[in-house]
């Protein structure tokens, strides 16, 4: 078999794999949402060869995440990002962990968003909240971890609690430690804890190596008026 008939595959297997996943997001009405403190925004690029690459390489075209925190009744967004069209060392060149407000974040966002809500009653109690929030707070600045091969490889699970925080972050070692640190996620029932370093976006949003359900919805659309 010829690369260019591999290929074909590739794409054929990607478009039916895609749609399966973006049905299994788009099942639930469409609501408006009332962002909470502890809510997962997902994202999926609108570049179609990122999404084939992220599909080969996580099982999902979920490229990007964040998490909402809350302070002083304003809903920010806790991220961590590379860098973009600048050269690492140019004066506006913005990378590592950043925290934006939810609403300037998501407004001019081209990608397609979805959402993570937390269950009826399940959802962060101040306690909870207050230390989401000092978290955010105390990792901000932090630099991005620029080696993405490492990530595929790493079990998004471990036998040992793991670590508080961290030294660099990419954007989903950030949201999942977020979840650590906050009390959203701890010691599952086989006896296992999340390992953020292994955890990519697709494992917050599929549940299948790793599983929010226990206090998260299942992931839907997230639509912004612009």
């Amino acid at each position: 078999m010829n690369l260019k008939k591999v290929f074909v595959l590739i794409i054929i297997s990607f478009v039916f794999t895609h749609n399966a996943y973006a049905q299994k997001f788009t099942r639930s009405v469409r609501q408006t949402y009332i962002p909470q403190a502890g809510d997962i925004i997902l994202f999926q690029t609108p570049r179609p060869e990122k999404r084939i690459i992220t599909r080969l390489a996580t099982g999902a075209s979920i490229t990007h995440s964040a998490i909402v925190f809350e302070e002083n009744g304003e809903k920010f967004l806790l991220y961590a990002i590379g860098h973009k069209n600048n050269k690492a060392g140019d004066e506006d060149d913005e990378s590592g962990v950043i925290i934006e407000s939810l609403k300037d974040a998501l407004l001019n966002e081209p990608d397609r968003l979805f959402v993570r809500t937390f269950k009826k009653g399940k959802g962060l109690t101040s306690k909870e909240s207050k230390k989401l929030t000092e978290f955010a707070h105390s990792q901000l600045g932090k630099p991005f971890f620029e080696d993405p091969g490492v990530i595929v490889i790493t079990s998004p699970t471990r036998f040992t609690p793991p670590p508080q925080e961290y030294k660099n972050y990419f954007c989903s070692k950030l949201v999942s430690t977020a979840c650590i640190v906050a009390g959203i996620v701890g010691k599952d029932s086989r006896g296992t804890y999340i390992n953020p370093s292994g955890v990519t976006p697709a494992d917050l949003a599929t549940d299948q190596r790793i599983n929010l359900s226990r206090r998260y919805n299942t992931p839907v659309p997230l639509h912004i008026n612009k």
